[in-house]
């Protein structure tokens, strides 16, 4: 406050009533230099009054009267009143959803505000205040202070129910970086590895101090079951039909299909990844052997005398099972009538094959059949290419041997002596087709005709 020069006091303005009690001692009262004058100058509370003594005196003993004292000098007596001054810290941090509280200081009475004199002032909102106090003498002091309400973090770790495959780890991220962080794994990294199903919490601190947690309940998934069934074998020209089951889920098929069944037709090994609404994913594949089929022929279409009833018809192979038109289930079968015969055969492998063939019967003329007298054997028959011929009570003479297929074209075609009653040679027909051949032996006398089968 502002020094002056109120007062010098002479021994009429001492204080009467004090008493001196040892005059001889000048480090009594007097010395101290300090004395209750107060109600000398009307002070008021809260102003403070100094009194300073520039020289120490004394009284001549007994009560302090206006008579007794002794000694003179000068007294400066300093008046001031106590400073009206508001001493806050500038700045006030709060997080979002928190209060700042500002209470007043001890040596004014309250803050004055628009509906009076509080003790206490509260913010929730940033900005720059202008703050008024008041004292108890009416002297009001003004500052400014700054309010920060500082953001939450923003925690968010994903929607619960998200499922975890086995085997396989979930990111959880807290985001923030930079901050602080504790995992309900005690972990302290902004990211962590789910490996189980179960609830994760996370506390995050930023650099302000403020919190925020978030919580996620992840669940176990479930592994879809695949299979596609084992390793199969289909016949040529046929299909199969591999299904991954697990209707709704995605599928990922090796030859590119996204079904959840497949036809196929061609060998190989077919694979699917099967992919359920959990997210979770199996496998399986299958082996496909295609067979080809069997080799079933029975020859060109033929034409047979009656006397060569009934025609043997037959296939060249071994199989595991036969079907024929005629209901035989055998190798061969014989017909005497014309029409067509089909023979279907079955392999080990399951597949199947057909053929056939069309067999017209004929009347050969008397001379063709039956002028010639005699035996003639062929063997074997069916043949591989090479047949024996063997004639038996034959008349000596000339003959001629000929060979044709059953379509009428000529194969072989000889001159052949005979000497005697019996007669053998051989007959080479290996570069000749597998299927039904005629041979006839002829001469001026007539024909003998036989059917060869060459497999």
């Amino acid at each position: 406050g502002k020094l002056k020069r109120i007062a010098q006091i002479d021994r009429t303005a001492v204080p009467a009533g004090q008493n001196d009690t040892a005059p001889t001692d000048l480090g009594n009262w007097e010395s101290s230099g300090i004395l209750d004058v107060s109600s000398l100058f009307g002070v008021t509370n809260n102003n403070i009054l100094m009194v300073a003594v520039t020289q120490a005196h004394s009284v001549s003993g007994g009560p302090i009267t206006s008579n007794n004292l002794t000694e003179g000098g000068q007294i400066l007596f300093i008046n001031g009143n106590r400073p009206c001054e508001l001493k806050l810290q500038d700045t006030f941090a709060v997080c979002q959803g928190g209060l700042i509280e500002i209470k007043s200081p001890l040596e004014f009475q309250g803050f004055q505000t628009t509906s009076g004199i509080v003790s206490t002032l509260q913010f929730t909102q940033s900005g720059q205040y202008t703050v008024n106090a008041i004292s108890p003498n009416g002297c009001v002091a003004s500052e400014v202070v700054t309010v920060v309400v500082n953001p939450l973090p923003t925690v968010e770790l994903g929607a619960n129910g998200q499922p975890i495959c086995s085997g396989n780890t979930i990111t959880l991220d807290a985001g923030n970086p930079g901050s602080k962080y504790l995992w309900s794994t005690n972990a302290t990294t902004q990211t962590i590895l789910a490996t189980a199903a179960g609830t994760y919490t996370v506390t995050v601190t930023s650099a302000a101090g403020c919190t925020k947690s978030d919580d996620i309940v992840i669940t176990q998934g479930i592994t879809p079951v695949v299979n596609i069934g084992a390793d199969k074998s289909i016949c040529q020209g046929k299909v199969t039909t591999l299904n991954a089951g697990n209707p709704g889920a995605s599928f990922a098929w090796s030859n590119g299909l996204t079904t959840q069944s497949i036809t196929v037709s061609t060998g190989g090994t077919y694979s699917v990844t099967v992919t359920n609404t959990d997210g979770c994913t199996a496998s399986d594949n299958a082996a496909i052997t295609v067979n080809p089929l069997p080799v079933v022929n029975l020859g060109p279409d033929t034409t047979v005398c009656t006397s060569n009833l009934p025609l043997t018809l037959g296939v060249s192979g071994a199989f595991a099972s036969y079907f024929w038109s005629t209901g035989d289930p055998t190798p061969t079968t014989q017909v005497s009538a014309s029409g067509t015969y089909i023979v279907t055969v079955v392999d080990s492998n399951g597949c199947e094959n057909k053929d056939d063939i069309k067999v017209t019967v004929v009347v050969c003329s008397a001379t063709q059949e039956q002028s010639l007298t005699g035996e003639m054997k062929l063997y074997p028959n069916p043949s591989t290419g090479l047949v024996n011929i063997q004639l038996n009570k034959f008349e000596s003479g000339e003959y001629q041997l000929s060979v044709t297929s059953a379509d009428g074209r000529l194969v072989q075609n000889q001159r052949l002596v005979v000497a005697g009653d019996h007669a053998s040679l051989p007959l080479n027909l290996t570069s000749a087709s597998k299927g039904i051949y005629i041979v006839k032996l002829q001469s001026q006398n007539g024909m003998l005709v036989r059917r060869l089968v060459i497999q």
